[in-house]
């Protein structure tokens, strides 16, 4: 089977099922098409038909939101960082009958399983190390099943860049191995950092960006940082709350460096208290009374 004859068809939400099928059954014969809230994947008989779709679709606009599109990644394309921090496969075209229990027996062939979510035709399955997921997508992907060609691929970060107002983080489900300098390391891939403040189990960090906030969020939420399986999610103001004022930029102190590419940082400010935006337990912004007093005595 061709791996050329497959696209994936992004940021499509508010569109319809008929909106895109409208677009590619121009281009040619369909052979399976697959659609989810945010993205999609449309097969074609031929590959000369799904590169005509890809002339088509990609940077088009339809009612008003302009999609993308591109082929489909291909087994060799699953080295990339965020597959090995989310060693997490797609699963699709399951036959009604197929039970939980009935893939776990089949993919825990190919190593230890760390979780699963089953839902009627799909399912997502994440392994402990990515060399047990690209095994299974290499041995399962087009198995037969029922009369059903299984689809098993690594599964995408869920795009979140349209979303986010706010370029403050909320890191949750922190595992008591995991210190500052690791958050620093990780999330500072992304962007500059700009504040971070940590308690026992959770943390919230600010960018100087929100479109670090939301790289940082599509690829790690979920994945695993010295044994812990992260939550990151968006710090919001609360409802009826003004939004704090950020400082100017060269008031704020960054803490990484990304002259150097994320790779060093500077221990002394790790273990500085930085002044800046704090956030509450609650996962809100509140005015702080210690800014303002600090303020005065500047």
């Amino acid at each position: 089977m061709s791996e050329n004859n497959r696209i994936y068809i992004g940021k499509i939400a508010g569109l319809t099922k008929e909106d895109l099928m409208s677009v590619c059954e121009k281009a040619g014969t369909i052979r399976d098409f697959m659609m989810k809230d945010s993205y999609a994947f449309v097969e074609f008989d031929r590959d000369n038909d799904a590169t005509q779709a890809l002339m088509e679709l990609d940077g088009r606009q339809i009612k008003g939101i302009r999609i993308f599109a591109e082929y489909a990644k291909k087994k060799s394309d699953l080295d990339d960082q965020y597959f090995q921090s989310h060693p997490r496969i797609y699963v699709g075209r399951i036959p009604g009958n197929i039970r939980k229990e009935d893939i776990l027996a089949e993919f825990g062939k190919y190593g230890e399983i760390a979780d699963i979510l089953k839902k009627d035709d799909y399912a997502f399955i994440e392994y402990k190390v990515p060399e047990s997921a690209k095994a299974a997508i290499q041995g399962l992907n087009g198995f037969l099943v029922n009369g059903n060609r299984l689809v098993v691929e690594g599964a995408r970060p869920k795009e979140v860049g349209n979303k986010v107002e706010y370029p403050r983080l909320y890191i949750g489900k922190l595992g008591p191995n995991v210190k500052k300098a690791d958050l620093v390391q990780t999330f500072g891939s992304y962007g500059e950092i700009v504040d971070i403040l940590m308690k026992d189990d959770y943390a919230f960090l600010e960018y100087q960006t929100t479109a670090s906030a939301a790289r940082a969020i599509a690829e790690q939420n979920g994945a695993r940082l010295c044994g812990a399986k992260l939550v990151v999610e968006e710090a919001k103001p609360k409802d009826g709350e003004m939004q704090l004022k950020r400082l100017p930029i060269k008031n704020r102190l960054v803490l990484n460096n990304m002259d150097n590419k994320g790779s060093g940082f500077d221990a002394k400010i790790l273990g500085t208290k930085v002044r800046g935006t704090r956030l509450s337990p609650r996962r809100s912004l509140s005015r702080s009374r210690s800014r303002s007093q600090d303020n005065k005595r500047a």
